[in-house]
């Protein structure tokens, strides 16, 4: 059974269009659950484009549950909320 995706955010200085060249793509996916953070990471591995000739940024993925997205008060997830473009 498939994960729904809930939210799929990119971070500040790509979205909008302020990164510099060595910035890398921040990625924050809410998943209506998570039963293993490994095999997300696995699942989603072909978008890393670390060491592909002539692509100079990598993607850094973070997956969080829907419960976690709605009602964790980390640090982390307070600046995603306020700072990272939806899509």
């Amino acid at each position: 059974m498939g994960r729904a995706c809930e939210r799929f955010t990119f971070s500040v200085s790509q979205a909008r269009g302020e990164a510099r060249n060595d910035s890398d793509i921040d990625i924050l996916v809410v998943l209506d659950q998570i039963s293993s953070y490994g095999a997300e990471i696995e699942r989603t591995s072909e978008f890393d484009l670390t060491g592909i000739p002539g692509v100079g940024y990598s993607i850094s993925r973070v997956f969080v549950s829907q419960s976690a997205w709605l009602s964790e008060a980390s640090a982390f997830l307070e600046n995603v909320r306020e700072e990272a473009i939806a899509s």
